[in-house]
């Protein structure tokens, strides 16, 4: 019976820690996908950028030109 109950316990304390990983790893996803989408949000900032400097450079090469 001793050993049944040892058993449990066991299973119990693998179980919690099991748990415990499982909300580590979530915690972490979680910050992983925030980073991703400030990421996201910076490139697309960038993106706009060069777009307005290659427009920008495009008339001052039609400027040059005239």
């Amino acid at each position: 019976m001793q050993a049944v109950e040892n058993a449990n316990k066991q299973v119990v304390e693998n179980i919690s820690n099991v748990s415990a990983v499982t909300e580590e790893v979530t915690a972490s996803a979680n910050e992983t996908l925030s980073n991703c989408n400030r990421n996201l949000k910076s490139i697309e900032r960038v993106t706009e950028i060069m777009d307005t400097l290659g427009q920008d450079a495009q008339k001052l090469h039609q400027a040059e030109a005239i």
